[in-house]
Parts: C-alpha cells; sequence; structure tokens
C-alpha cells in the first residue's frame, strides 16, 4: 500500500465534519413535516446513532468504493510501471503467492476502513450531538417503506455496525476487480479509474427501470444488501443470498486474477 491509500481516513473525517455542519444547520424539511405527523419532536433524535445512520449511504456506495479501488488499482500495476514487481518475481517465490499476499493485505485495508468508519462515525456523533439513542429511521431513503420508524437504540447500533461489517467482506467484490483490473492495465491509474467505471455503471444500469430484471445479476446489488439490516424484519434469507452472489463474483474475479498473473509478461 502507498501513503496515498492512507488518505482515505482524513477523507473521512472531512466527510464526517460536513454531515455535522450539514445536521448543525439543516432544518431537515424531509423529516419534519412527517415528525409532525407522528407527534415526534425530531430534535430529540438528533444524536449519535443518527449522525452514524446518515454517514452511512454515502460512506458505503461512495467512499469505500472510491478508497478499495485506488488501492486496488495499485496492488499490481503501480509495481509493474516502476519496474518493482519483476525484481520481486526474481525472488523464488510462486506468482500465486504474490497475488494471495496482495489479495490478503486489501482484503485487511477494507477491514481497516470499514472499523474505522463505524468507530469514527459513531464517536463524532456521540462527542457532537451527545450519546446514541433511539434512532427515527426515514425508510423511504432505504426503499424500505414510505414513513418514519422509530428503532430503540441496541438494535439501532447492531444494524449500523452490521452493515459495516457486511460491507468489508462485501467490499472485496470491488477489491479483486480492481486486482483483476490492475493485472490487466499497464498504469495504476487506469486501473482505478477502469474500476470505478465499471462500479458506477452496474449502479447505473440498476437505477434503470426497464432493466430492473437484471437488477439481481448484477455485483453492486449483493453489495448494497447491507440495507436488509434495517427492515422490520431483517430479511435474513435475502441477506444471506446477497453475500453468497458477492462471494461468487469475488471468486470468480479473483480466478480470473490469477490466470492473467500467472501469464503476464514482466519484461515488456
Amino acid at each position: 500500500m502507498r501513503r496515498r491509500t492512507y488518505l482515505a481516513f482524513a477523507s473521512y473525517l472531512v466527510l464526517l465534519f460536513l454531515i455535522y455542519l450539514g445536521m448543525s444547520y439543516s432544518k431537515k424539511p424531509w423529516l419534519a413535516q412527517e415528525a409532525r405527523r407522528m407527534s415526534l419532536n425530531l430534535v430529540e433524535f438528533m444524536d449519535g446513532t443518527f449522525f452514524a445512520f446518515l454517514t452511512l449511504l454515502p460512506t458505503l456506495t461512495l467512499l469505500l468504493p472510491v478508497f478499495v479501488s485506488l488501492a486496488a488499482g495499485d496492488l499490481v500495476a503501480a509495481e509493474s510501471q516502476e519496474g518493482t514487481l519483476r525484481s520481486m518475481l526474481a525472488r523464488p517465490v510462486t506468482r500465486s503467492r504474490v497475488l494471495a499476499a496482495k489479495m490478503a493485505v486489501l482484503a485487511l485495508y477494507v477491514a481497516a476502513l470499514c472499523l474505522f468508519f463505524a468507530t469514527a462515525s459513531l464517536a463524532v456523533g456521540s462527542l457532537c450531538f451527545g450519546p446514541p439513542g433511539d434512532l427515527l429511521f426515514p425508510e423511504m431513503v432505504y426503499r424500505l417503506g414510505d414513513g418514519l420508524r422509530i428503532v430503540p437504540r441496541d438494535e439501532a447500533i447492531r444494524a449500523i455496525l452490521g452493515a459495516y461489517l457486511y460491507a468489508a467482506g462485501a467490499g472485496m467484490t470491488l477489491g479483486v476487480l480492481g486486482l483483476l483490473l490492475s493485472v490487466v492495465c499497464r498504469h495504476a491509474a487506469s486501473a482505478a479509474i477502469a474500476t470505478l467505471v465499471v462500479y458506477f455503471m452496474s449502479h447505473i444500469l440498476g437505477a434503470i427501470p426497464p432493466l430492473q430484471d437484471i437488477r439481481p445479476f448484477l455485483f453492486t446489488t449483493s453489495m448494497e444488501a447491507w440495507q436488509y439490516l434495517f427492515a422490520d424484519p431483517v430479511p435474513w434469507g435475502r441477506i444471506v443470498r446477497s453475500a453468497a452472489v458477492a462471494f461468487a463474483f469475488t471468486a470468480s474475479f479473483a480466478i480470473l486474477a490469477w490466470m492473467l498473473f500467472e501469464r503476464k509478461d514482466i519484461l515488456d
């Protein structure tokens, strides 16, 4: 991993600061009307739990994919570009072990990111808005309904932590895709950009109404299954199936990356 890879942690703190400003100065009209209908005091729910919840969607659908793509793009293409891959493979070590080591490093990086994101969002939210409490959950955000639902504090925190845990595993689907493209591309920037293009194209295809029939077969759909942890009741069967699909995509990308890496010309 390169030094710029760790800018992800600093960048996330900037995001938390921006969300803090948004929560502090926004009048939240999208929640206020529904809260009044339910005779709820919206201010009482502006706490650490709600802050951590607000960070979930932009973090797991935008920031995490960007950071993972940048890191994965560096793994092979950057070393190939700089010539260090040639000297590495000149040692008495198989290419399979080199690729497996890079995949392990990537997995640790994704897990570290998700752990940091979860801890920082809850800690900053609690410091700025008070300790975690019950979550006023807007169901329309995750397309799980059209109203507001109060989620007990412990259940809400478990859902938030579970979302990051699921994302740590499903994020490897994108990471291994990035590793595959890093094997194929000559430049790290090209590999990272190609990974993000594939990711966002998959998102766009899944959002087009006439193409909803193909949505279950897109790898981004399985990456988003953490949202169902906030459903009532939680559809565990659907989550497990999505995790299995994500694993199948990850394994397929890994096998293809291994096949191409074994045949990669490091002298070119």
